[in-house]
């Protein structure tokens, strides 16, 4: 239980950064872009943990297997994103940081691709990037996953998690936030 407070203590400490970063674009937004890109809140969702995902090495894997029976950390973006995502990670990393908990051991951090069309170069400029302006936040512990589109929209529906591709900006319209996996599989 101590675990999950301190995990939603760092959705407290990171929530407002990520609303201060958001860039205005030049395109105007579509009419119904309220309703295709949002976070809802869905406490006590049961998320779909065995559904095939990949790491950044290509080995195969599962929500399940990686939370192992311990509170997950879970967020969505992805890794070219050219505005929300770094601020999100960065603010991840800082908090973890911060925290007395120890990822990898006390809890995971997952951050899971929306964009199919990534690589793994991505995904590992992405970590470097990270590792580099982060060194305390020990992100070699933590989990860049992606997966087929069906998989990423299935995760995305059961956490509330609202996105889409725009192709007048080449980019991919999203929210930023996270959600708390309890050791439960439900979020918090």
């Amino acid at each position: 239980m101590r675990r999950i407070l301190l995990l939603a203590l760092l959705l407290w400490w990171f929530a407002p950064p990520l609303f201060a970063s958001a860039a205005a674009a030049s395109v105007s937004p579509p009419a119904d872009l309220d309703r295709r890109v949002g976070f809802d809140q869905r406490l006590g969702a049961q998320l779909p943990m065995e559904l095939p995902l990949r790491e950044v090495d290509g080995q195969s894997t599962t929500l399940a297997r990686i939370a192992h029976g311990k509170p997950m950390l879970l967020a969505m973006g992805y890794y070219r994103c050219p505005n929300l995502c770094d601020p999100m990670r960065q603010g991840i990393a800082q908090t973890a940081t911060a925290m007395p908990l120890v990822v990898g051991e006390d809890y995971q951090i997952v951050f899971l691709g929306i964009d199919p069309a990534e690589t793994a170069d991505d995904v590992t400029h992405s970590r470097q990037m990270l590792a580099r302006s982060s060194p305390a936040a020990h992100v070699e512990r933590w989990h860049r996953l992606r997966g087929d589109t069906a998989t990423v929209l299935a995760i995305a529906k059961a956490i509330g998690y609202r996105y889409f591709f725009d192709p007048a900006l080449g980019q991919f319209a999203h929210p930023a936030g996270l959600v708390i996996v309890s050791p439960e599989s439900k979020t918090t």
